[in-house]
C-alpha cells in the first residue's frame, strides 16, 4: 500500500488517492463529495492513525495528479499523491 522512505530522520510514507479527496484529507474541505466517498475518506484517515500515529496528508510532487490505482476506493481514477510523516 505505502511506499516508505526516511525523511528527516523520520518515517515518510507516500499513499495515491483519488484526486478528489485531496482537498478533504489535506484540509478538512468535503466539497462536493458524496456521504459515502466522505465515509470512504475517513475510514482511510483511521487506519493511517492506527499505522502512523497522524493523518497530517502532505501533497507529493506539487500536487500533479495522473491516472492510476489509488490506495482507497479500488478503482481507476485521477490520483495524486500524498505523504504522512510518522509521528
Amino acid at each position: 500500500m505505502a511506499k516508505k522512505k526516511i525523511f528527516e530522520g523520520r518515517n515518510a510514507y507516500t499513499y495515491t488517492i483519488p484526486s478528489y479527496m485531496a482537498p478533504y484529507l489535506i484540509n478538512s474541505d468535503p466539497g462536493d463529495m458524496s456521504d459515502d466517498e466522505i465515509e470512504e475518506a475517513d475510514a482511510f484517515a483511521e487506519e493511517v492513525v492506527s499505522e502512523h500515529g497522524n493523518a497530517r496528508f502532505i501533497p507529493a510532487n506539487d500536487g500533479e495528479t495522473y491516472f492510476g490505482m489509488p490506495d482507497v476506493g479500488g478503482l481507476l481514477a485521477n490520483c495524486m499523491d500524498v505523504i504522512v510523516i510518522a509521528s
